[in-house]
């Protein structure tokens, strides 16, 4: 029903293309998860399985607090602004918004097209890596610079993250300290890079 009263009873003809993708690969969809109206109007009822006092983080919150709370390993999950990234900062899992068309939003509501993206969140790495695979197959994302060509890169580079707990609110951070903070940034052989 796409989480809106407007929608309310609707049910899919079809699985959207990236739940079509993931089936393929052998992944077994549990079933749909809370979203922010509209991806800003009214939160679900979803709260942060870390501390239920704080919010999961946006329109994608159902699918990473179900990654956190351990329910599924693997999440689908949409962005048009920061609706993978801040709900994965937030719940302490790791976060994927690939380039703009990397993953098919083919069956999904769009918001604003021109930067509506669909992504993943998982508990780890790995699966990560495997979820995005199965989505865009290597070699598949052709990017479309807008500045001068990158120099090819013979080798991928790659950075070692580790996971953290879920950043520490503001208001108990003691005074003078800063909030620790929790955001991971991939950068792997899918990535468009300038050298």
């Amino acid at each position: 029903d796409w989480g809106t009263p407007i929608h309310a009873g609707r049910i899919a003809r079809s699985d959207a293309a990236v739940v079509k993708m993931l089936k393929q690969a052998g992944a077994i969809i549990i079933g749909t998860t809370v979203s922010t109206e509209y991806a800003n109007v009214a939160a679900g009822p979803t709260r942060n399985p870390h501390n239920l006092a704080h919010t999961p983080g946006g329109s994608s919150s159902g699918s990473a607090a179900a990654v956190a709370a351990g329910m599924v390993p693997l999440a689908i999950g949409t962005q048009t602004v920061g609706s993978i990234i801040r709900p994965s900062t937030y719940c302490g899992v790791f976060g994927l918004k690939p380039t703009h068309g990397a993953i098919s939003l083919e069956g999904a509501m769009p918001l604003a097209p021109p930067l509506d993206t669909a992504g993943l969140i998982a508990a780890d790495l790995d699966t990560l890596y495997a979820g995005f695979r199965a989505l865009v197959p290597e070699g598949a994302v052709k990017s479309t610079p807008l500045g001068p060509s990158p120099a090819p890169i013979s080798e991928p580079r790659t950075v070692s993250a580790a996971q953290s707990a879920p950043p520490t609110p503001p208001e108990s951070t003691a005074p003078g300290q800063r909030p620790p903070l929790s955001i991971v940034y991939l950068r792997g052989p899918f990535e468009h890079r300038v050298a």
